[in-house]
């Protein structure tokens, strides 16, 4: 054998023993990795749940969301406000006074974004939010075991809870993944934090769920060419009843000259349907425009509901479907 030969035989000899060192170093990487996800990730902190959570739009992908979706419909903060003058007439006509607004809140973009959150998803956040709540009272931390739940439920779960930590209104959360799937957390009983989670969100979502409708039904018409409609939203607007009582409505929504009228709650409802009974009724408002939502009531229950009181009684779930039918009686697409 040439010496040439010999030489090229070592270096492959080199070469193979090298790129055996190199697959004997993953190999035992992936071991490593291996026997870590066996014994568990450990704890994961409230900012590490990216892989439990939906991708984020990049900004080309939000820029063309944002130019596709219709203009906002706010709700004014001030009575003056020339939008309001109809709405208000048509509460005037029925001897109901508005007397105050609600200020804007700090931060209520990012409020209204966890709303959303909860009332688009809320069969997946229902356990956790559940839990969440019934701790608002005592500030004691929650565990949950999220292990049985669907995939798509614990993404949400751990969605909402990292957006509460991030808001300040969890304390503490920390998720433990594989084998664990155990949610510890706590709530912040800042008054702010109390108020949304016991009920506040629901209201936001509706409001935020009619403005978005009532905007692309705006925006459609528009599009046709059709005779322009303008609407006016109220959210929790304090009123004057014509017997002097005083009273809060959650929601209603005007165009045309007719209304929409939104009663939601997180609970304890019984005390409250036969008062909105009887608004509907000083309203004069058909039920299928005067909503009362619910968390956690049975189909049947609503219906039971909805046939006593003049008011159409429904699941969050159903919601959506509902102020759609709502407004397209208001605002015709034709």
């Amino acid at each position: 054998m040439s010496a040439e030969i010999q030489a090229e035989l070592h270096a492959a000899r080199a070469e193979l023993a090298r790129a055996a060192a190199a697959v004997s170093a993953a190999l035992e990487a992936v071991e490593r990795l291996a026997r870590r996800v066996e014994e568990g990730a450990g704890e994961v902190a409230a900012n590490e749940v990216a892989a439990t959570s939906p991708p984020a739009l990049d900004e080309k992908a939000a820029d063309e969301k944002a130019a596709t979706s219709p203009p906002a419909l706010s709700a004014p903060v001030d009575l003056s406000d020339p939008a309001l003058a109809p709405l208000l007439a048509l509460l005037a006509a029925k001897s109901i006074q508005v007397k105050t607004l609600p200020a804007p809140e700090e931060g209520d973009e990012h409020l209204t974004h966890i709303a959303l959150l909860m009332g688009e998803r809320y069969a997946a956040i229902r356990t956790f939010y559940q839990r969440l709540k019934s701790t608002l009272g005592s500030g004691h931390p929650l565990t949950l075991h999220l292990a049985d739940e669907p995939q798509e439920h614990v993404t949400a779960t751990c969605q909402l809870a990292t957006d509460l930590h991030n808001l300040a209104f969890l304390s503490d959360y920390k998720y433990r993944r594989s084998p664990q799937y155990l949610l510890h957390a706590r709530v912040n009983r800042l008054p702010r934090a109390l108020n949304f989670l016991a009920g506040g969100w629901l209201e936001r979502y509706a409001a935020a769920l009619a403005a978005r409708i009532a905007a692309r039904r705006l925006s459609e018409r528009g599009a046709l060419g059709l005779p322009p409609l303008r609407a006016a939203l109220l959210k929790n607007p304090q009123i004057t009843l014509p017997n002097g009582d005083d009273f809060e409505l959650d929601l209603v929504l005007e165009a045309g000259g007719e209304a929409v009228w939104v009663e939601l709650k997180t609970g304890d409802y019984q005390r409250h349907v036969a008062k909105y009974s009887r608004m509907s009724e000083l309203l004069a408002l058909p039920p299928r425009r005067a909503l009362m939502v619910l968390t956690d009531v049975s189909p049947q229950v609503c219906a039971s509901l909805s046939s006593v009181f003049q008011m159409r009684v429904l699941s969050v779930e159903e919601l959506p479907a509902a102020l759609e039918e709502a407004l397209c009686e208001l605002l015709p697409p034709r």
